[in-house]
């Protein structure tokens, strides 16, 4: 059946040449062979409970799930475990981004996924072709770190695009004619700020699911899955951190071109006073109350203005040439 915009199941079997959309119900999970993976994406509440009776999913996890606070959360419940993991879907070209929970049940060779978006998301968050049948040989834990990991590159992500935005910030504030930019590296500072709480409160979910003593029954191939990815955790969390120094050092580039002008600015007054000092120093000398020939010659108001012109033009001059202006 095609999938509709409330549930889609789909059922993955290496003897079958792709994935089959199937009925939710008609599938019964206790037959299922370790060459099958039945994957159920759920996006109405309102169907929780029927496929949680459908599958046997403990009580303890549907009532963890009813808080719906998007915090990062593990429950192990013996025959499947329950978790809710934090996604960040792109904003505004601001840096902005959007969170969004991710619950996922998985049991023996069945995997339940709520809030993950519409289903062409979450099968890109597989990471891998959807199309390929030999997801089938996955366990229900190996799929789930596999939608893990996709959840993660999400953050790499928004780092990326936190990059390019500071990259062209750094270029404005090189510009000779730059403008005001702290509204755009405040946004930026709360946006890796928050990225960076977000991130950081997931780290019980990931180490829980790196302990040995998680699930030990599943076999070694989930654990080494389950370790990888939290190396990809740790990985990401010092790209995030990375990223807030950027921010940083791009507020540090902003405060040094800041008082870069304002020394070029000071200099240029100091120049000018230095300049004028001069000329009212020799006003002030011809304005004292002694007589001299000078006074009486005919041109010479305008001999002491074309002095004082002179003497300005060659502090001028030495200026130019010692970069003084």
């Amino acid at each position: 059946m095609p999938p509709s915009s409330r549930v889609r199941a789909v059922l993955f079997d290496t003897r079958r040449p792709g994935p089959q959309d199937v009925d939710a119900g008609s599938v019964d999970v206790a037959s299922l062979a370790d060459t099958q993976l039945f994957w159920i994406e759920l996006h109405d509440s309102a169907l929780q409970a029927p496929i949680a009776e459908r599958l046997g999913i403990p009580p303890e996890i549907m009532e963890a799930m009813r808080d719906t606070e998007p915090t990062p959360r593990l429950v192990d419940a013996g025959d499947c475990f329950w978790l809710r993991a934090c996604g960040i879907r792109h904003g505004d070209e601001d840096g902005s981004f959007e969170v969004h929970a991710v619950d996922l049940i998985a049991g023996r060779n069945f995997v339940v996924s709520f809030g993950s978006g519409d289903v062409a998301r979450a099968e890109a968050m597989l990471g891998r072709p959807a199309r390929r049948r030999d997801l089938g040989r996955l366990s229900a834990a190996s799929f789930v770190a596999a939608r893990l990991h996709a959840l993660l590159s999400t953050y790499f992500e928004a780092v990326s695009r936190i990059e390019v935005l500071v990259e062209r910030i750094e270029q404005d504030i090189l510009d000779p004619g730059h403008t005001e930019c702290m509204d755009d590296l405040r946004l930026l500072l709360r946006s890796t700020s928050r990225l960076r709480r977000i991130l950081a409160g997931h780290r019980a979910l990931f180490t829980g699911l790196a302990r040995p003593d998680f699930r030990p029954d599943d076999g070694e191939e989930s654990r080494r899955h389950f370790a990888a990815l939290d190396d990809k955790y740790e990985r990401a969390m010092d790209v995030v951190e990375n990223s807030r120094e950027l921010v940083i050092g791009c507020f540090e580039l902003f405060s040094s071109r800041t008082a870069l002008s304002m020394n070029e600015t000071m200099r240029t007054l100091t120049f000018l006073t230095v300049l004028f000092g001069i000329i009212a120093v020799a006003a002030g000398i011809l304005g004292m109350n002694f007589k001299a020939g000078f006074f009486e010659a005919r041109w010479g108001f305008w001999i002491a203005l074309g002095s004082m012109a002179l003497a300005g033009a060659a502090v001028v001059f030495l200026a130019r040439r010692y970069r003084w202006m």
